[in-house]
């Protein structure tokens, strides 16, 4: 039972059983009817509007039930004293509304403070509270604290291509993201439209804040479902430490800020310390990096080859350069393994220079053979396609290793693409003015839209390995498969040729001819393979049957 009508019932309870005594006290001067407006008054004071009207009913039928009269009076000693039922009413609901009135305007007031300090949109602290919230964490000299600066991905591109509504859900799904990772006790600002500031007291060292960062752009990186509609977002983060990279929240941001900075510069998508921590990696990965710096030297990367194969006719019509790294003590490398530290080390561009020259030379072997239809396909890091020299670069490859430019096809992810989307259509311009191939990677993770296509100056499509698996998967694959068959019917009206990337079951080979892919590679064709074991695979195998392998995984 709630304390105001509990108080009311004890009020009333306790007047009645008072009534008799007080009537006496007062010897009959009519004191009694004038006091019913004590209780009456103050149940509204205590309880609100409800509470007083509640009284005053209360009142009136206790009198009426004692003294047969719905107005409460006395007429002793020779005068009358009369409360009429209606000013009882009255009174109580005065002083009720009084109550209701301040306790609206203490919870109005409450309010406006809440939303002086909170992000409207997301619920998160605003720059202002965030100051007067971090005053506490940082003024303790002996607490270690953390300042993320996290920044989205991209995020003008879905509120260009799905609407503000949609980015606006986007961001209060980023804001609960970051509560599932953090703690109760970590503050949560936004201090732009898609920039935050997380700050995190008591951390005990960078390994555990690096950590955190980590969990943080694997969490933000998951799709977002928003009515129907799947968009992804990436976000990179900049990461400070209280009291080594300042003591104010203006020098940890600006520390922060600085960290982002790099992480946009080197593809996005990642954390990084700030500066001073650079050298706080764990003890292996900082031997990576030793072990890294000599191993373009000690010639230890290779590029290893998996071919893409036509849909049409079963042949290989190129070859796709992947990058390996053969350690001395770990054996072969995965580029996951170590192009994150060659980032960090800013050796991700001569690492990538010398890959697109090895492949260059490989496919000119390789066409020398007799197969002159034979194209070669590298990927590009967003570090070196915004690199100034890489057009340059490109044409030196060209003109030393005697590959015809057509030969050529450079893969650029659709996060690279959405960095400074028209300073990269005229990098793509560029380019395609040397005469190379230009393909779309990764087609499906990220925010590209149909129409978004048509601004490309591009030759190919790459539908994502998600969405090739998406094909085969449960009850929701018919949908997927129209969609698909939307998108590869786009792209052919575009004139784009659509490659399917990482197939690897009969059923997904069935699936992305039944759509009219044109190309596909992954292990079901192949695995990546050295250069001397795709020699021996050309000379010795025919095409591949398509018909057969599609129908591998059928009961």
């Amino acid at each position: 039972m709630p304390l105001n009508w509990f108080a009311t019932i004890v009020v009333w309870v306790a007047y009645a059983f008072a009534f008799a005594p007080l009537h006496e006290l007062t010897g009959g001067s009519g004191g009694e009817a004038v006091l019913v407006l004590v209780p009456v008054a103050l149940t509204g004071w205590v309880g609100g509007f409800g509470a007083g009207l509640t009284a005053a009913l209360v009142a009136t039928a206790l009198n009426a039930y004692l003294f047969g009269s719905v107005e409460w009076s006395d007429a002793t000693n020779g005068w009358e004293v009369m409360v009429p039922t209606v000013a009882v009413f009255f009174v109580g609901g005065l002083t009720g509304y009084a109550h209701d009135l301040k306790r609206r305007l203490q919870v109005r007031e409450r309010e406006s403070n809440v939303r002086a300090r909170r992000d409207g949109l997301t619920g998160a602290l605003n720059r202002r509270a965030l100051v007067e919230e971090v005053e506490d964490v940082l003024s303790d000299a002996g607490r270690r604290a953390g300042v993320f600066f996290v920044d989205l991905d991209g995020f003008k591109a879905i509120n260009d291509t799905f609407g503000h509504a949609v980015g606006d859900d986007v961001l209060r799904i980023v804001v609960d993201r970051f509560r599932t990772v953090l703690r109760r006790s970590d503050l949560i600002a936004r201090v732009g439209g898609d920039e935050f500031v997380l700050v995190l007291p008591d951390l005990p060292d960078t390994a555990h804040a690096a950590h955190l960062a980590d969990q943080l752009v694997t969490s933000l990186q998951a799709p977002y479902e928003v009515d129907g509609t799947q968009v992804r977002v990436t976000a990179s983060i900049g990461v400070a430490m209280s009291p080594e990279d300042g003591r104010d929240l203006e020098d940890l941001m600006r520390a922060a800020d600085a960290a982002l900075y790099r992480v946009k510069h080197e593809g996005r998508n990642g954390f990084r310390l700030a500066e001073s921590h650079q050298d706080d990696l764990p003890g292996d990965a900082e031997t990576l990096r030793v072990e890294l710096r000599q191993a373009l030297d000690a010639g230890e990367l290779e590029l290893h080859f998996q071919p893409q194969v036509s849909l049409s006719s079963g042949r290989t019509g190129a070859f796709e350069a992947l990058l390996r790294w053969r350690h001395p003590r770990r054996g072969l490398l995965p580029p996951s393994a170590f192009l994150p530290v060659a980032e960090a080390m800013r050796m991700i561009v001569p690492i990538g220079t010398w890959a697109l020259e090895g492949a260059c030379r490989q496919a000119v072997a390789w066409r020398s053979g007799g197969d002159t239809r034979l194209r070669v396909a590298v990927n590009v890091s967003g570090t070196q396609f915004f690199d100034p020299d890489f057009v340059d670069t490109v044409r030196r490859a060209l003109r030393a290793s005697g590959l015809p430019p057509h030969a050529l096809e450079l893969e650029v992810t659709e996060a690279t693409l959405i960095r400074d989307v028209d300073r990269a259509i005229g990098i793509l311009r560029d380019l395609r003015r040397l005469g190379v191939a230009l393909a779309l990677d990764d087609f499906g993770t990220g925010v590209s839209s149909l129409n978004y296509l048509r601004r490309l100056p591009i030759d190919a499509l790459k539908l994502d390995r998600s969405c090739v698996a998406a094909l085969t998967e449960g009850t929701e694959g018919g949908v997927t498969m129209a969609v698909a068959q939307h998108v590869v019917d786009l792209a052919h009206t575009l004139g784009l040729r659509v490659v399917a990337e990482g197939v690897e079951t009969g059923a997904e080979l069935a699936a992305v001819r039944a759509v009219r892919c044109d190309y596909a590679h992954g292990d079901l064709f192949a695995p990546p393979r050295g250069a001397a074991e795709v020699a021996r695979l050309l000379s010795s195998t025919g095409p591949y049957d398509l018909q057969r392998m599609g129908a591998a995984d059928e009961p």
